[in-house]
């Protein structure tokens, strides 16, 4: 599931490097690993499986795009132009593939930090997303969790 988000077409990763939305993309995940003030293992193993699973990334190279992404803090810190590359440049299904990526990072620890889903929501708006197209991106990392209501 994870690796339809990014997906790309035979690109080298000297491409994927110059793939503006996907570096953002990275980062904007990269930063809600780190919004609650703490850079737990479980949350960085979890987002070097999204960073392998949804770019298909060596894990030299997900060492780069995480390096890369730390280096450039202010960028890291602007999600008003980080969201604006992933809208200007992705179709709907993408930015809602992203914001169950965010979904699923945010799980990964067990709890779900107020920052966190400040963050997420805040991102699900600068993506245009609709409360539905949110709803359905939360449920769908819950139920990869375990954490779907079935009645």
């Amino acid at each position: 599931m994870l690796s339809k988000l990014f997906k790309s077409k035979n690109k080298s990763w000297a491409n994927k490097k110059k793939n503006p939305p996907t570096i953002a993309a990275a980062a904007i995940m990269l930063k809600l690993a780190q919004s609650d003030g703490e850079r737990s293992q479980t949350e960085m193993t979890q987002l070097r499986k999204v960073l392998h699973g949804a770019f298909k990334l060596s894990d030299k190279e997900i060492e780069t795009v995480i390096a890369t992404t730390e280096k450039s803090q202010t960028s890291i810190r602007d999600l008003d132009s980080l969201t604006e590359e992933v809208r200007q440049n992705w179709g709907n299904a993408r930015r809602i593939q992203l914001l169950e990526c965010l979904w699923i990072l945010a799980y990964a620890d067990d709890r779900i930090d107020t920052k966190e889903t400040e963050l997420i929501e805040r991102v699900a708006k600068l993506l245009c997303l609709t409360q539905a197209e949110q709803f359905r991106a939360q449920a769908s990392a819950e139920k990869q969790f375990g954490l779907a209501d079935f009645d």
